[in-house]
């Protein structure tokens, strides 16, 4: 009898069924708008961020509807959209004008 363990699964596992589209993953993707800084930035005294946001979906259908983006920083955006039939992702852009930095302690 081995001991060894096969490498099956080993985190959760979940099936559900869907009626018309699911969104299965969001990857945000910030950019710096701004000239290459040469020093920190500070809050509110930059140039603004741009926030490139993949939205990945699955259909049964190709399907249409409004898909809407809201940023934490108060921005949103709307945009409609056709999904084929499988998977498909669709990218919307949010400008990111002044919000405040995060800077990992000891920097």
């Amino acid at each position: 009898v081995s001991t060894q363990s096969t490498g099956g699964i080993w985190k959760s596992v979940y099936l559900v069924s869907i009626s018309s589209v699911a969104i299965t993953h969001v990857t945000p993707l910030t950019y710096y708008s701004g000239a290459y800084p040469t020093t920190p930035l500070s809050d509110n005294n930059h140039a603004p961020f741009l926030v490139k946001t993949n939205v990945f979906f699955y259909s049964e259908a190709p399907s249409t509807g409004t898909l809407v983006v809201r940023g934490s920083w108060g921005v949103t955006v709307s945009k409609v959209i056709t999904v084929n039939a499988g998977d498909s992702v669709v990218q919307v852009q949010l400008s990111a004008p002044s919000v405040l930095l995060w800077w990992p302690v000891g920097l």
